[in-house]
């Protein structure tokens, strides 16, 4: 497995590439060290961060139901590309092309009923 890194929103955040992807329908926990800012000082902030990737949970709430195909749909055209600092965009893009379109909408759709909330923490 390989992990780029990518700064973005002039440089207020960092976008961050895992090849291959990592799997669907999990929980994982991402530890950073040694992270430097801009100007070179240590950032403050959170060094771990727990998230689940489940694929057509579009609003986040770690269930993938009807309105997540609504949020989706009502994105489609809209997120064209797709801005990598927002995180709607981001989960509505289920082919991970950088864009939102009809294929993401069925994609979301044929994921309806997934629920993450029980997966433990790593």
């Amino acid at each position: 497995m390989t992990v780029d890194t990518n700064v973005v929103a002039d440089n207020t955040a960092v976008e961050i590439t895992f090849t291959p992807a990592l799997p669907d329908y999990a929980r994982y926990r991402l530890t950073m060290t040694g992270v430097l800012g801009a100007g070179g000082g240590a950032v403050m902030g959170p060094t771990e961060v727990i998230f689940t990737r489940l694929l057509g949970d579009a609003n986040g709430d770690l269930r993938v139901r009807a309105n997540d195909v609504g949020g989706v749909r009502s994105l489609v055209g809209v997120a064209n590309p797709i801005d990598p600092t927002n995180p709607l965009h981001v989960r509505s893009d289920a082919t991970c092309d950088g864009r939102v379109r009809a294929n993401d909408v069925a994609g979301v759709r044929g994921e309806v009923g997934k629920d993450a909330r029980l997966i433990n923490d790593p």
